[in-house]
């Protein structure tokens, strides 16, 4: 899970230092999506595991958390790089729509760098914590084995199913 939310807060770091469009593209875009894909199921799969009968409404219940999270993100995003609220003062006609902006040399635009560090720092902080207090409940399905001497070998494995058991009989 450290290892995914690493791959997931290292590129929004590493992007507020960026100024190439296709490298921040790149980083924000593959890097990130590969690091939140490692850890896309793990909760979802752990709580499966506590909540045997009701796989549907707790994998509900978490997707439904990952989007009203993001909702939050907006909030502490804002609040970073538009303290004071300032409207957009570039308007372009875009078709039928008039698109909104802030300039370059705008204080929004100067802040995005500092907002994409503290999003990198509270989701790392949030990877360290979940790290240290997520527990995996043991599956009833495996069979727990200890060391055994089998025919000359040492099998030390802790969820041997049947499928992976070596076709061993005593004799």
């Amino acid at each position: 899970m450290f290892i995914g939310g690493f791959f997931f807060s290292l590129p929004i770091f590493v992007c507020s230092y960026v100024t190439n469009f296709f490298l921040f593209a790149a980083l924000y875009s593959i890097v990130l999506g590969f690091g939140f894909g490692l850890i896309y199921m793990l909760p979802i799969r752990n709580a499966w595991l506590f909540y045997p009968e009701k796989k549907g409404m707790v994998s509900g219940l978490i997707l439904s958390c990952y989007s009203i999270g993001a909702i939050a993100w907006i909030f502490l995003s804002t609040a970073v790089a538009n303290p004071d609220n300032l409207p957009a003062s570039v308007h372009i006609l875009n078709g039928k729509e008039i698109e909104k902006f802030y300039p370059p040399d705008s204080s929004v635009a100067d802040n995005v760098p500092n907002m994409l560090r503290v999003l990198s720092y509270c989701f790392i902080s949030m990877t360290l914590v979940a790290t240290l207090l997520i527990t995996k409940k043991e599956n009833p399905e495996k069979k727990m084995k200890s060391v055994m001497y089998m025919g000359g070998d040492y099998f030390t494995d802790a969820t041997v199913t049947p499928t992976l058991s070596p076709k061993y009989t005593p004799g």
